[in-house]
């Protein structure tokens, strides 16, 4: 084994052609399999400006809508535009019928397959690949959330992580090729890149081990001054339940572990200003529950923090069409 040595490995959206097309066949296969268990399937599909067609030999008693399959298929990519569908598909050639038929199976299309499992990630695969697939899958997230705004479905990484004595050091090159409009800005779109897709695919943090250990280690840590400095009795512990319940395992545990998910793919400036809204609820639930007084100018600032938070989470108009 090599001391040092590269490892790249490459994903795609599911807007890229390649990956299209092969969910199309995919989805012709299952369509089949779905009403004919017993179903011979040879699908290919190709796709090309303003034209899919799909070929290939079929021996079935199913009857797939093949256009529309098509059509669901494309638009769960992410396109929403005009071509036209051709269906090439006939009945499966007897020569191919004979030699998949019977105990002894003939060779179909035959390929080489590279992978292996590992130890390197939790998902047992190299670091590369699961890096890869990351970032396609954050840039599918920020098109469909409009985390990211004029780009497109089409997009593809490209990732090489250097290894030391068959272990990742570090990753030395990441490459997104991203489809977007003719007006966005280069340096804009490489900053929202870098922020809301490389920098989230590269860091390996848990949301919710993040949480418990936050929790627990707080605990510990409440419990030992506790012990020293004061005298607790089941009885006082038991009367306090409820602020208990309610400020140590609701807000500390469960609401801290949900900011924590639910900030991950949110901008900066939005996710500080939801931060605000923690404490609306504080304070409201501090008045439903616990019994707080509040003035009405307390009540005015909740309402005023809210408002402003739902505002600046409404969708901006999209004006890239015009």
């Amino acid at each position: 084994m090599k001391d040092k040595y590269i490892l790249t490995a490459e994903s795609v959206t599911a807007g890229h052609p390649d990956k299209l097309c092969d969910t199309i066949a995919d989805s012709v296969l299952d369509a089949c399999l779905k009403e004919d268990p017993n179903a011979r399937v040879a699908c290919e599909v190709l796709a090309t400006v303003g034209k899919i067609l799909v070929a290939g030999e079929l021996r079935t008693t199913a009857s797939p809508d093949v256009e529309t399959i098509v059509r669901q298929a494309v638009q769960r990519a992410g396109y929403d535009c005009n071509y036209h569908v051709e269906v090439r598909l006939h009945t499966q050639s007897p020569d191919i019928a004979e030699a998949v038929d019977g105990e002894t199976l003939g060779a179909g299309d035959q390929g080489i397959m590279y992978g292996y499992a590992c130890w390197e990630t939790v998902e047992l695969l190299p670091a590369p690949v699961v890096l890869a697939n990351r970032i396609t899958s954050l840039l599918t997230t920020c098109r469909e959330e409009k985390l990211i705004s004029g780009i497109g479905p089409d997009g593809k990484a490209q990732v090489s992580v250097q290894y030391a004595f068959g272990v990742p050091e570090r990753v030395d090159t990441i490459v997104i090729s991203c489809q977007h409009d003719a007006d966005k800005d280069p340096t804009e779109l490489r900053e929202e890149l870098r922020r809301l897709v490389i920098d989230r695919a590269c860091h390996d943090l848990d949301g919710v081990r993040l949480s418990c250990v936050q929790f627990f280690t707080a605990s510990a840590l409440s419990i030992l001054p506790m012990l020293l400095l004061e005298k607790p009795s089941l009885a006082a512990v038991t009367s306090a339940w409820l602020p208990i319940v309610y400020a140590g395992v609701f807000s500390g545990g469960v609401g801290y572990t949900l900011q924590i998910l639910g900030q991950q793919l949110v901008p900066p400036t939005l996710a500080s200003m939801i931060l605000s809204l923690e404490s609306v609820f504080a304070v409201l639930f501090g008045w439903l529950i616990l019994h707080q007084a509040l003035s009405a100018r307390e009540l005015l600032g909740c309402l005023v923090i809210f408002i402003a938070i739902v505002i600046a989470q409404l969708p901006s108009k999209d004006t890239s069409a015009a």
